[in-house]
């Protein structure tokens, strides 16, 4: 990946963010019982996590049982943060600083993750070449599964608050369009990043361009705890129309 406002974004504000994203009851209750599900049995398996972060989601792969774990960042201070957390017992974890455009290893996985990735590709040659390096790292009955901005996000201003995000969009949206997310966990500390807005046919063109047959978009459901802790009512609106939503898509 090329640079962006991405690195420098989360390079100043990872201390926050880290501390952050694992209050966003979004994640708690919809994000990670669903990725769960979609990641299935991946004990003995290797995993390559992309935009690795803090290496939230790389420990919980470790703690499922995979064998083997390498996380990439293009954000050098979340790297760092990723590298400050102690292994889980008998895990197999690396961290890398790296550009995920073109990326490379000797090395080919079972399983490629991208959680919140795609919607920081600023333009379409690096989302295609992006989700190439995944197809490329993938091992031959790989899977890579990512979580992303909807392309059928609901643009109104406010809709999402009550989930802890927000965002601006300008009046006209196309693919590429610049637009603003905001993490809200403490309304007087938001967090502001900078996203790109993809549509569905874009974001399927460079699964396909990369060499993906298989292609599923899924939303993420709300697990039955946080249906007994906030009601079926608070999570209405984002059944309706999720702010995010996973892909899940085979090698072969």
């Amino acid at each position: 990946m090329k640079a962006s406002s991405a690195n420098v974004e989360y390079n100043n504000q990872a201390d926050s963010y880290s501390s952050m994203a694992i209050l966003q009851l979004a994640r708690t209750y919809m994000e990670i019982p669903t990725f769960m599900q979609l990641a299935g049995n991946i004990k003995g398996k290797s995993c390559l996590d992309f935009a690795c972060g803090s290496g939230f989601y790389s420990r919980m792969l470790s703690r499922l049982g995979a064998k083997y774990l390498l996380g990439v960042d293009i954000s050098s201070k979340m790297v760092d943060i990723a590298k400050s957390y102690p292994n889980p017992l008998d895990s197999d974890i690396e961290y890398i600083c790296s550009d995920l455009f073109n990326f490379k290893t000797d090395k080919r996985f079972d399983l490629v993750t991208g959680i919140y990735l795609l919607h920081y590709m600023q333009n379409q040659e690096v989302l295609r070449e992006v989700i190439k390096a995944a197809y490329d790292n993938l091992d031959s009955k790989g899977s890579f599964i990512s979580f992303n901005i909807s392309p059928n996000i609901n643009q109104q201003k406010g809709y999402y608050e009550k989930y802890q995000v927000d965002f601006e969009f300008p009046d006209i949206v196309k693919d590429g369009t610049e637009f603003k997310f905001t993490l809200k966990i403490y309304p007087d500390k938001p967090l502001l990043f900078t996203c790109y807005y993809w549509s569905k046919e874009v974001i399927e063109d460079a699964f396909h361009f990369a060499g993906f047959k298989s292609i599923e978009w899924i939303s993420p459901k709300v697990s039955s705890y946080g249906k007994i802790v906030l009601g079926h009512e608070y999570w209405q609106p984002m059944i309706d129309n999720p702010w995010c939503l996973f892909i899940k898509a085979q090698k072969e």
